[in-house]
């Protein structure tokens, strides 16, 4: 019922902040009235909105006995969903509604690769693919490196130059160790509006040279 007379009823939905395509997502939420006392066994509708802008009903729910309630789904693409709660009120209490949004990211995948080996001196090159949702970004995306040369309890970590992926979503770097030792070299991609971030370890051993 929707007069305006009638005491309000207040409804809450939470939603996580991010989702993976293709994985569910729980939406959660609880129905009170205008004193304090939960609604029990109300029946709820559902509206999702997909990034697109299209929207379209979801099966109800209803509130169990603590006035609370949950359901999950599963969105079809990436982007911002929102899901929408609407309770229509009865005798008792004025209706509301609530909405909630979660964005939706394909899951991003970064490889390094490169010599498990290498010599005081000599340029090693190091390679690599990033993938999101199984296939690859738009060309330019940028890497960000670092390398950290470890001897005995002594560490040293500096940042390389950043490198772009090419249209397969591949990128290489090279770089020249300066003293022997333990390499780690760390690749990593910050992410965007649809995708993860992701991020790569590869380790070399640096022996010197026999100059």
């Amino acid at each position: 019922m929707h007069g305006v007379t009638l005491p309000a009823s207040a409804l809450t939905v939470t939603t996580p902040a991010g989702a993976w395509i293709g994985s569910p997502v729980t939406v959660e939420g609880r129905l009170m009235r205008a004193d304090g006392k939960p609604a029990i066994i109300q029946p709820l509708t559902v509206t999702r909105r997909l990034p697109d802008g299209t929207s379209e009903p979801l099966d109800s729910v209803t509130t169990g006995k603590d006035s609370r309630f949950t359901f999950t789904d599963t969105p079809p693409g990436v982007g911002d969903v929102t899901y929408t709660v609407l309770w229509d009120g009865d005798s008792r209490s004025r209706w509301s509604s609530a909405s909630t949004t979660v964005t939706v990211r394909h899951i991003s995948t970064l490889t390094l690769d490169g010599p498990v080996s290498g010599t005081v001196g000599e340029p090693m090159e190091l390679t690599g693919v990033l993938t999101a949702g199984g296939r690859p970004l738009a060309p330019g995306a940028t890497i960000t490196l670092q390398r950290t040369a470890t001897d005995g309890d002594s560490s040293k970590t500096v940042k390389l130059p950043p490198v772009s992926t090419n249209a397969d979503g591949s990128y290489a770097f090279t770089d020249t160790p300066e003293t022997a030792g333990r390499y780690t070299y760390l690749a990593m991609w910050t992410g965007h509006a649809t995708a993860g971030a992701a991020k790569a370890l590869h380790l070399v051993t640096v022996t010197p040279g026999t100059g």
